[in-house]
């Protein structure tokens, strides 16, 4: 028979569920669906082709799927080009 528990979801819509608050927590600090991280996954820029992923900003990733804290980094949905900063 299953047993009920508590657990605790990650605020930034990743999927994630934890036991512990503690826990969640660090893991919130490192989501990469969390934007003040400015990861490839909440990037504007970021797409596959062919199974790769890929940057429409020409960053490199060295062979990384994710890259953290990008400089070129833009919102999914904005439409911005990071060339366009004032």
């Amino acid at each position: 028979m299953p047993v009920e528990i508590k657990a605790y979801s990650c605020e930034h819509g990743c999927g994630k569920f934890l036991k512990t608050r503690a826990v969640m927590i660090k893991h919130e600090a490192r989501c990469l669906s969390d934007t003040a991280n400015r990861t490839c996954k909440t990037c504007e820029y970021d797409f596959m082709d062919n199974g790769d992923f890929v940057c429409g900003a020409d960053v490199d990733k060295n062979g990384h799927k994710i890259v953290k804290n990008c400089r070129s980094w833009v919102e999914n949905g904005t439409g911005l080009d990071p060339q366009d900063k004032e």
